[in-house]
């Protein structure tokens, strides 16, 4: 059950972390968004993170759409994953290890045999 509510959570995430939106839009949304006086932010503390990946979290805080769960956004810009509590508070972030593009192949299994 657990598993399965991460790994839910992980995917709308990283759906989420995504997609990609005009910057001109983003801009004018993040606006939007910010002059709404009962807007929710989501709350990244001192930690860096991209715009759209900023509006994706704001928008998951706003909309409800996380039902009152943690949630994960990978900010593939900054190669980072942040991590957040049901309201919105940041709980963690660390560095990520992403590849280059869509379907990129690992390594072949003799050079992962070199580390073990």
């Amino acid at each position: 059950m657990i598993f399965a509510t991460v790994a839910k959570t992980i995917f709308l995430a990283l759906l989420a972390a995504t997609v990609t939106t005009h910057q001109t839009t983003l801009e004018n949304d993040t606006t939007r968004l910010s002059d709404l006086s009962h807007a929710k932010m989501a709350n990244f503390k001192q930690e860096h993170a991209s715009q759209e990946t900023r509006y994706v979290a704001d928008w998951v805080v706003n909309s409800g759409d996380n039902n009152s769960m943690p949630f994960v956004i990978v900010d593939k810009k900054n190669a980072k994953v942040f991590v957040f509590y049901a309201d919105g508070q940041l709980r963690g972030a660390t560095p990520a290890l992403l590849g280059l593009a869509k379907g990129d192949d690992p390594p072949p299994a003799s050079a992962v045999e070199r580390y073990r």
